[in-house]
């Protein structure tokens, strides 16, 4: 199906639909917070404001992880069933109507159409599962698959290390007279629309065990959700490690934001070069030290060492406070937390069955959609008990996450 196209051009292209989806999702936040600070925009009244502020945060964010979730099954299926392509093609074509729709309600003060786009993008973000899928399609090497699912979250990296700055900077009038808080949509709009026209002239459809029987048509539905009750009990272990680690980094994220603009006093364009260092460390990891490392160690061990890492680095920046020990634990916390994420699921692709790919890695994305979405209320609701309460939580979700891969690796041995 593919032999007419490089695997090099086939991975590109992948690699940049996933990265002008996450750039969107990257773009959205700083724009929000803003938004959500600023009630002369006049989308939420200012006695609603002062009140539940931080929950409309919550709320937005939460409807478009809600979304993600709950399509993640269907489209995994899809995949599995039409071909990527296609699923590729519709997802990306989301992508370009929720970046559109927030321009709509900031142009209109509606905060109920910024949500709506909010949610499109939840769906349309499951193109990332998709393109993993597709990535194992071509790439039956268990070692190669996990570096190319390394850049694949690299990718990822970047939109999040780019996303806030080139947000913030877009949004910013006194840099550029004509510039608002529309124009880092219309920016992302534009590149996605360049991706639909690459998917459909250059990517091919990589997926060799496309189910055709008529009865796979009715599992890409919300049955797709009880398919997992059909999965080992090592992988079910794994999924639920998957999940804990997931919350941990999302607990940690998400609040980030709140924290450092409410708590030290960041400024936008100061949370900003702190995101985007989280994505340089990241980004050194994946890139750099995970190649090398993958080499020489198994996946599982492999998990095991950096959710000890994460797990340690966490808990020390919910101990200490001072700016200092932000700056730096964080450097250890972001190395680790991104190297396990392709192991893990190099893992989960190698436990299942070929046909089932898009599946399972469907399955993923919508736990990392539920991890976001508990995160996104659990951040705030947890802020009320002291500012490093929610850090605290998500060293905590992290060892939960470090104590289930060891049972698990016990069980495997």
């Amino acid at each position: 199906m593919f032999a007419s196209r490089s695997k090099l051009a086939i991975l590109l292209t992948l690699y940049l639909v996933v990265f002008l989806n996450a750039i969107g999702y990257f773009l959205t936040i700083p724009t929000l917070v803003d938004i959500i600070a600023n009630p002369s925009y006049g989308i939420i009244p200012q006695e609603f404001l002062n009140q539940w502020g931080n929950y409309v945060y919550s709320i937005v964010l939460g409807a478009g992880s809600i979304a993600g979730i709950l399509f993640a099954p269907i489209l995994g299926r899809l995949s599995d069933v039409i071909g990527r392509r296609k699923t590729l093609l519709l997802c990306v074509t989301l992508t370009f109507i929720s970046l559109i729709l927030p321009v709509i309600g900031i142009l209109n003060s509606s905060i109920a159409i910024f949500t709506l786009g909010n949610m499109v993008n939840g769906i349309a973000s499951n193109n990332q599962p998709i393109a993993q899928a597709a990535i194992t399609d071509i790439t039956p090497a268990h070692r190669s698959k996990a570096i190319r699912f390394s850049i694949d979250t690299f990718v990822i990296c970047a939109a999040m290390t780019l996303g806030p700055m080139v947000g913030s900077l877009l949004s910013d009038h006194q840099l550029v007279s004509w510039f608002n808080h529309t124009t880092p949509f219309i920016a992302a709009a534009l590149l996605t629309f360049v991706a639909i026209i690459l998917l459909a002239w250059l990517f091919p459809e990589t997926n060799t065990h496309l189910q055709t029987q008529q009865k796979t048509i009715y599992h890409a539905s919300i049955l797709s959700f009880l398919d997992i009750g059909k999965l080992s009990p090592s992988l079910k272990r794994l999924l639920l490690v998957f999940v804990l680690a997931q919350t941990g980094w999302a607990e940690f994220f998400q609040y980030l934001y709140i924290y450092l603009s409410m708590n030290l006093h960041f400024t936008q364009i100061q949370v900003s070069l702190y995101t985007g260092l989280i994505g340089v460390y990241l980004s050194i990891g994946l890139l750099l030290i995970y190649p090398y490392w993958i080499k020489r160690t198994s996946f599982r061990r492999s998990v095991n060492w950096c959710l000890l890492i994460s797990m340690i680095s966490m808990f020390l920046l919910g101990l200490f406070s001072q700016p200092w020990a932000l700056w730096l634990f964080v450097i250890p916390l972001s190395l680790a937390i991104g190297m396990y994420f392709p192991s893990l699921l190099t893992i989960f692709s190698d436990e299942t069955a070929a046909h089932n790919q898009g599946w399972i890695m469907a399955i993923a994305s919508s736990l990392i959609g539920v991890a976001w979405l508990i995160t996104g209320f659990g951040s705030i609701y947890f802020s009320h008990f002291g500012a490093q309460v929610p850090i605290m939580a998500a060293a905590f979700c992290l060892l939960g996450s470090l104590v289930v891969m060891i049972y698990d690796n016990g069980k495997a041995s």
